[in-house]
């Protein structure tokens, strides 16, 4: 798969339904993810893999703007863009990445809603097979963890 398509599957993952993204991270899960959050349970076991097509996304993300001709397809990709990023950062609790946010909440419902804009926009549709992502072969995890000076200075 190349850097564009990475891409692309990371944003249509996003655009599935609910039901979708959870067979996706059933399916697709190794259990090698890495680990972005600690403390979780049994009824949060996908927020890793979660996370980490999320961090797919913003690693590959540029490919889709490099494509992108129209200014509405630009303000509809960059919309979802800032939409993940707030989350991404704004939600650290694992509860929040998990099967029962992704089915209920309101931020995966926002999320939904701006990935299926953004493919509209790039003339792009959800793929009938769910995608399947091998997380630590296609991100550095570091670039998305933490520094130990940064927790430190968090939890100040």
């Amino acid at each position: 798969m190349n850097r564009y398509q990475t891409a692309l599957s990371a944003l249509q993952f996003f655009a599935m339904s609910a039901e979708e993204q959870i067979e996706s991270a059933r399916a697709g899960a190794t259990g090698d993810e890495p680990k972005f959050f600690s403390g979780y349970t049994g009824a949060d076991r996908d927020c890793n893999y979660f996370m980490g097509v999320a961090c797919i996304f913003k690693t590959y993300q540029g490919e889709l703007f490099e494509r992108i001709a129209s200014d509405d397809g630009q303000d509809a990709l960059s919309d979802f863009v800032h939409r993940l990023n707030v989350d991404m950062y704004s939600h650290r609790n694992p509860s929040d990445w998990s099967g029962g946010a992704v089915r209920a909440g309101q931020m995966w419902a926002k999320l939904r809603e701006d990935a299926r804009k953004a493919l509209i926009l790039l003339s792009e549709s959800i793929p009938l097979e769910l995608p399947k992502f091998d997380v630590s072969a296609l991100i550095n995890v570091n670039d998305f963890l933490p520094s130990q000076e940064a927790k430190r200075l968090l939890q100040e």
